[in-house]
């Protein structure tokens, strides 16, 4: 008994025939390793390109994204001049409204002031009809003398009797 719980013992030849299949399996390890880092090598390189891609992109999107900012930047100046802009044009346009209101008022007050010059030029006219009549009645019985040279000194009476007797030979 005490044989059989022995091990048993390995002849030469298959130890050569573990030996072989061991350095075979070494060899493929080996060779396998060998694979393995040529793969991980080139991994690697394919990686390094794709985070130098990535590396390139996130850079291009960060500049994009300043160009962006800017941008913004800009267009809210500008927003903020034009906000000026408008609220200057709405005090201009608020105080041309008042201006506007007074000039309609000023213009129904001139309106209404040339009616009433219209209606005084009117009666103007009528008044001096008026005095154009009373001056005609008023002469009705007087005589009108022309081309009756003046001398200084004289008495207009005695010329116009003096005319009326010789010159018209009328007896006053």
């Amino acid at each position: 008994m005490e044989d059989s719980k022995q091990p048993e013992a390995l002849s030469l030849e298959q130890f050569k025939q573990i030996m072989d299949k061991l350095s075979r399996l070494d060899n493929q390890m080996l060779e396998h390793f060998g694979n393995l880092t040529a793969e991980i090598s080139i991994l690697r390189h394919e990686m390094k390109q794709e985070l130098d891609g990535v590396k390139k992109s996130l850079w291009d999107v960060e500049k994009s994204i300043e160009a962006a900012w800017d941008s913004i930047n800009d267009i809210q100046e500008e927003i903020k001049t034009h906000n000026d802009y408008k609220k200057t044009c709405q005090q201009s346009l608020d105080s041309h409204r008042q201006e506007s209101a007074l000039l309609k008022v000023n213009l129904k007050k001139v309106d209404s002031q040339q009616a009433e010059i219209e209606k005084l030029k009117t009666k103007l006219l009528e008044e001096q009809e008026k005095i154009i009549a009373l001056e005609n009645y008023s002469r009705c019985e007087n005589l009108r003398f022309m081309n009756v040279p003046e001398c200084k000194d004289e008495n207009c009476m005695d010329v116009v009797y003096d005319m009326l007797e010789k010159d018209m030979k009328i007896n006053v």
